[in-house]
């Protein structure tokens, strides 16, 4: 092979260090960890001088093993070798470093777009104006939803706290992942983060507010299935945004990973929740305060109607235990027949009130206490 070749030095995770071009009119090239080597191996595990690298007289290009520790080995086929032929594509390891022979004209992949050059809110989140203006809009609408959903007098710190405490729990989330933007892009970033956790927070509690009042109209709606989707879309919208900020994957790359994570959670909270009831146990109706609504723009019925409903429930149950309407009846019986019991042995009319028309046993008078009697009144006794 007339060419030269480019060595790619790269480590055992596979990130590039290093690239070298091979000079055909150079007699040797030596590879190592010694920095008087024409290519160093940033390697513990490479001897000072490892293996040596010289073209041929047919145009072509050999290595030579120069006695080393750990030795050289074709990475694709995991054999120590000597000696061997060199042509592009070849991959060998000496130590832990990967070195890749690659002709000059090989096909490269397209340059990936710069996160700092990107439109929309992934570039925006980076400028302070922004931020600020996320962390106030933030505040203001946890007053809002606190004010809202408040039935008596509150101060301006009992609407500020909520929201502070938003901030808190949104600075710790962001302190996560601006701990991850650090490992993987050697970027802090934690504002960008925090504003982007603190924009999901607003709204979330705007769809929450608008939730609870479709609730309120729907009572009896069947709406668990719509507030799996709404959670589910919300966590894949926040993920995306932090994937924004940390990696360089596509669009499409970081909606499909930010979505599968979420519906993997989702999942375990559907599978979690019918495990808490049994499967097809009877789950409380779900509780929401009372809104400003006139009563013509709601659903109602009339008193009628609310009795024969609740009749006809009362039928549904007893075809359903018969046993326990016939004690429930048995027990009404039973407690009417003591009342009348009770009645009969005190000597009155059960519709007769009482203390009306009783005489006394001894004076056949009516029951009246001798200090209530007009005074000068003769004595019968």
């Amino acid at each position: 092979m007339g060419d030269s070749l480019i060595l790619e030095v790269a480590d055992h995770r596979g990130r590039v260090r290093s690239r070298v071009r091979l000079d055909r009119t150079r007699p040797e090239t030596l590879v190592g960890r010694a920095p008087g080597n024409e290519v160093v191996l940033d390697d513990p595990y490479a001897d000072p001088v490892h293996l040596r690298i010289t073209p041929t007289d047919g145009g072509g290009w050999q290595f030579t093993d120069l006695e080393s520790t750990n030795g050289v080995w074709l990475a694709a086929a995991g054999i120590r070798c000597r000696n061997g032929a060199i042509t592009s594509g070849v991959q060998l390891k000496a130590g832990r470093s990967i070195l890749r022979f690659i002709a000059p004209d090989a096909p490269v992949p397209p340059a990936l777009p710069d996160p700092a050059q990107r439109r929309g809110i992934g570039r925006r989140l980076l400028e302070p104006r922004t931020i600020g203006a996320i962390l106030a809009l933030g505040m203001v609408t946890s007053g809002f939803t606190q004010y809202y959903a408040s039935t008596t007098d509150v101060g301006l710190a009992d609407l500020a706290t909520p929201g502070l405490s938003v901030l808190i729990l949104a600075a710790l989330w962001a302190a996560a992942w601006a701990f991850t933007n650090r490992l993987v892009a050697h970027r802090f970033r934690f504002l960008s983060h925090w504003a982007w956790a603190v924009l999901m927070a607003a709204i979330a509690s705007v769809v929450s507010v608008g939730r609870d009042w479709l609730g309120f109209f729907v009572p009896n709606g069947h709406l668990s299935w719509l507030d799996i989707g709404i959670w589910w879309a919300g966590g894949g919208l926040l993920l995306v945004g932090h994937f924004e900020l940390v990696t360089e994957w596509p669009r499409a790359r970081r909606w499909a990973v930010a979505m599968a994570a979420t519906g993997a959670l989702a999942i375990v909270a559907v599978v979690l929740q019918r495990a808490s009831t049994g499967g097809d146990g009877i789950v409380a109706a779900r509780d929401g305060a009372l809104k400003p609504i006139d009563a013509r723009y709601l659903p109602a019925t009339s008193l009628e109607g609310f009795i024969l409903d609740a009749g006809r429930l009362k039928e549904k149950v007893d075809e359903a235990d018969p046993d326990r309407a016939a004690e429930v009846s048995g027990t009404r019986s039973d407690s009417a027949t003591a009342s009348a019991r009770h009645l009969h042995t005190s000597g009155r009319d059960p519709g007769e009130p009482p203390n009306r028309g009783r005489v006394s046993p001894e004076t056949d008078r009516p029951n009246t206490p001798r200090h209530h009697r007009a005074a000068g009144a003769p004595n019968d006794d």
